[in-house]
C-alpha cells in the first residue's frame, strides 16, 4: 500500500493580458487623473456624501464611454465602493446585459 497518494488537479491557467479596457486604467495617465478628480470631490462620494479612501473610491464616468462618454474630468465623478455598483448594474440593465 502506497505511504501517500497524490491528488491530480489541473494546471491553472493565467491570463497574460490584460485586456484593451482593463488595460487603460492602469496607465500612467488615468492613474493621474484619478487622483485628480478624487482630490476634486474631496473624496467624497457624489451620491450619498459619505467620505471614501483607497479601494472603496471608486472614479466613475457619469456618461459611460459604451454609450459615448469621455474621460474628460468633466464626464468622472467620485463614488463609493457601493453606490458605483449600484449605478453599473443600472447601466447593464439598461442595455439588457442583466
Amino acid at each position: 500500500m502506497p505511504a501517500k497518494v497524490e491528488r491530480w488537479a489541473p494546471p491553472r491557467m493565467r491570463r497574460t493580458t490584460a485586456t484593451k479596457e482593463v488595460a487603460h486604467y492602469r496607465t500612467a495617465d488615468w492613474k493621474a487623473r484619478r487622483l485628480r478628480i478624487l482630490r476634486r470631490d474631496a473624496f467624497v462620494c457624489q451620491v450619498c456624501h459619505r467620505v471614501v479612501y483607497g479601494q472603496a473610491a471608486h472614479v466613475d464616468h457619469i456618461v459611460p464611454l459604451e454609450e459615448g462618454g469621455t474621460d474628460d474630468d468633466s464626464n468622472l465623478q467620485t463614488l463609493c465602493q457601493a453606490d458605483h455598483g449600484k449605478k453599473t448594474r443600472e447601466e447593464q440593465r439598461r442595455r439588457g446585459r442583466l
